[in-house]
């Protein structure tokens, strides 16, 4: 008889642990979305599978630091026929390799495997009641492996299998939280009166690897003091490879709704070639490696209470963006000088406002278009459309020089001779003399990694914050805009909430966050008060359009503005309630994923004054 060849697939991990209950998918919650794709991958299967969550170890470099790190691997092997059609709805996935079990050697206890890992497997007897969803996993933390192997009972059969198994009433999940005289008879309605659920025999392998038999003896110890008050674990002496294969241990008699416990996940991962290295997953601890280039739009929004560790999140992604592309435009507004540090010893352009200091940002010697040039100084200063007539004029006239010769100065003589109407003069008359005189005299900046600090303006700066603010921004936008569109550029504008309080400068931010792909732009943006841009039309605009929003510490003023905006579950918000510094909930599309942020030394010291 031809032996059916075993086809193995990697799945990704769902957001089991912060998915919704609330009942918001046509009357049902996320989370029971979920887990129904998840057990439909047991409804279509009519041949023995096995499902394997196997930790992997592997080591990242990553700015000359190596770090070992853990993978967590959710393998699903079948042998069924076209076993896409099974995975197709259910789960993402990919065709993997099979992993290898096969046995070196075996002794009364423990097996070597034919890699030389040493290997003693447990297995499972009962599944008590009042499991949650994705229960299999706080099991898996004390393991190195487990597989569940699962064979469906044919329709035929599943009478006489319910009456002669003699386990299935203590047997029977907590998926129908009945007592165990009734479980029984919960599997005879689901199973053979409705016919709404199949029947399955479950085997259940735990297995805990080590590189030798000291090693072993110790992980076992440390195995059976954790797990100590989950009942049912049990081992054999001189069957450990049928433990390990599935062929031995306790079948456990299970209808379709009881595997919601065995679920393989209990948070969705974030691993992306090419990405930066934020941390590790709080839950599984995998590494969390984020590529922007992957989101559906580049934008992302940094919110947190004051402390929780904003800025040096914000620090760590400029640091991996600018050591990914050493080539890159980065370009940063830091209200409150909480970037010199990185930007001094990174070689970035620090510029550090101060009345009297000439900045060179004169948007007319930086911006080829003077039209664009002369629209951004009329939005800023809230100019009306009827009052744009001269600056336009002006502008066609500026435009017919060279570019060297091009300035503000140059284009308010050119208005200021062209018309006689004192009324369109007095926009920018004030911004010929100081403090805002100074924002156009002096040496523009020509590094491609600049941070602009606001501090001594301040949050109450008014018109001086504004103007120097969408002025800088525009001399950025305009650099871009030349740029090739392979260069990949960075905005990022800490403190948003200040600038998107002034109406011309957050319809600007919000025309970059809707621009930004086309010309190879990040934009992100930074707040410690997330209930302040729900409340704000072109900031609420800025967050709808965000891909990715990573939650540091929140407080409870912004409860109402996290469930109304952002859909997040009960469990989620208290979660976020909780974070304590350097922690955070990253919700990139419909993920959500918990991280330890973890800047490596070498990161730390950058971050710091020397």
């Amino acid at each position: 008889m031809k032996t059916k060849q075993i086809q193995s697939f990697l799945l990704y991990p769902f957001n089991l642990e912060f998915s919704s209950d609330d009942d918001s998918i046509a009357g049902v919650s996320e989370r029971n979305v979920l887990i129904s794709r998840f057990l439909s991958l047991f409804d279509k299967s009519d041949e023995p599978f096995s499902v394997e969550i196997i930790r992997d170890y592997e080591n990242l470099l990553f700015n000359k630091t190596i770090r070992q790190c853990v993978f967590d691997n959710v393998i699903f092997n079948t042998a069924q026929e076209n076993p896409q059609r099974i995975l197709d709805g259910a789960v993402k996935y990919h065709l993997t390799s099979t992993r290898k079990w096969e046995i070196q050697e075996e002794y009364p206890s423990y097996c070597i495997l034919q890699d030389g890992l040493y290997c003693k497997t447990f297995t499972l007897s009962t599944l008590h009641d009042d499991l949650p969803p994705g229960w299999i996993y706080q099991l898996y933390r004390y393991a190195d492996a487990i597989k569940i192997h699962v064979e469906p009972i044919p329709i035929e059969k599943e009478k006489s299998v319910i009456s002669n198994h003699k386990s299935a009433a203590a047997t029977m999940s907590s998926a129908t939280k009945m007592d165990a005289t009734q479980n029984i008879s919960i599997i005879k309605e689901l199973v053979l009166n409705k016919k709404t659920e199949k029947l399955f025999f479950a085997r259940i392998s735990i297995i805990v690897l080590a590189k030798d038999y000291s090693s072993l003896k110790e992980k076992e110890k440390a195995f059976l003091q954790n797990t100590k008050n989950i009942p049912g674990i049990q081992t054999a002496k001189h069957v450990q490879s049928k433990l390990l294969h599935g062929t031995e241990g306790q079948k456990i008699l299970l209808a379709t709704s009881a595997f919601h416990c065995l679920i393989p996940f209990s948070t969705s991962e974030l691993y992306e070639e090419g990405g930066a290295l934020l941390g590790e997953n709080m839950i599984t601890g995998n590494p969390i490696q984020w590529n922007i280039n992957n989101r559906i739009n580049r934008n992302t929004v940094l919110a947190a209470t004051s402390g929780s560790g904003k800025t040096t999140l914000a620090m760590l992604i400029i640091h991996a963006f600018e050591k990914m592309y050493p080539n890159s435009f980065i370009f940063g507004v830091d209200p409150e000088n909480e970037y010199s540090a990185l930007g001094q010893n990174m070689g970035f352009t620090y510029i550090d406002y101060s009345f009297g200091k000439k900045m060179g940002l004169d948007l007319f010697q930086m911006v080829p278009d003077t039209f664009a040039a002369a629209e951004t100084l009329c939005n800023a200063l809230n100019i009306p459309e009827i009052d744009r007539i001269a600056p336009n004029r002006a502008a066609a006239e500026l435009a017919n020089l060279d570019i060297s010769q091009r300035s503000f100065k140059k284009f308010y003589e050119i208005m200021d001779d062209n018309t006689a109407d004192q009324s369109v003069l007095k926009y920018f008359k004030m911004l010929m003399v100081p403090p805002y005189s100074d924002f156009f005299e002096g040496k523009p900046p020509t590094s491609k990694k600049i941070i602009l600090s606001l501090k001594n303006i301040g949050s109450a700066g008014g018109t001086v914050h504004r103007l120097i603010t969408q002025i800088a921004l525009s001399y950025a936008m305009g650099r871009a805009l030349l740029m090739p569109k392979i260069i990949p550029k960075l905005f990022m504008l800490d403190e948003v909430w200040m600038l998107l309080q002034h109406d011309s400068l957050g319809n600007y931010i919000q025309n970059l966050s809707r621009r930004g792909r086309k010309y190879n732009i990040n934009l992100m943006m930074a707040t410690q008060n997330i209930e302040d841009m729900t409340g704000n039309i072109a900031a609420r605009n800025v967050l709808v359009n965000s891909d990715t929003v990573m939650f540091l510490r929140q407080s409870e003023a912004t409860v109402s503005a996290l469930k109304e905006h952002f859909v997040l579950s009960e469990k989620a918000i208290s979660f976020l309630m909780r974070l304590e510094v350097g922690q955070a909930l990253m919700k990139y599309g419909n993920h959500m994923v918990p991280i330890n942020i973890l800047p490596d030394a070498d990161q730390f010291e950058l971050f710091r004054p020397r």
